[in-house]
């Protein structure tokens, strides 16, 4: 992680990519969490942007100070693909960003989803300043670009 960022040039931009990891990081000692969590916040400033592919977020919602959930704490953006399994673990985290009224309707999000899409998904964007939460959630962002409103 070190490398990366000390080997940063500016004017470029790198995408670091944890595709599967999750159990390796919730593995990690207490010493090797710390120092990814170091390098979430210093990649801000390096133009360095991070991914994280996750089976499941029951692990960062236990654990405060891990980087799962230190991650999911930062992140401008979530595809959430929709739940088959942990479809409570991951309203309830859901619930610590969207209001109350929005994540009331997350089912009918993500039935209409499923209407125009074989993989249906939607893209949240936690810290979209918006008059409505449910306007921080889009669907289908790479054909139609979906934005989502009252009245659905």
């Amino acid at each position: 992680m070190n490398n990366i960022l000390n080997n940063a040039i500016e004017g470029n931009e790198i995408i670091v990519i944890f595709e599967d990891m999750t159990q390796f990081i919730n593995a990690a000692d207490t010493k090797t969490n710390a120092d990814m969590i170091n390098f979430l916040y210093r990649s801000r400033h390096q133009q360095i942007s991070i991914l994280i592919i996750m089976h499941g977020i029951r692990h960062s919602l236990t654990n405060r100070g891990s980087f799962e959930r230190t991650f999911l704490d930062n992140c401008s953006g979530f595809f959430v693909f929709k739940p088959i399994n942990n479809k409570k673990v991951i309203y309830t985290y859901l619930k610590n960003i969207l209001d109350k009224n929005t994540t009331e309707k997350l089912d009918q999000l993500f039935d209409f989803t499923s209407k125009i899409s074989s993989h249906p998904y939607i893209f949240i964007q936690p810290y979209k300043k918006v008059n409505n939460d449910l306007l921080k959630i889009r669907a289908d962002i790479f054909g139609k670009n979906i934005i989502f409103q009252s009245g659905i």
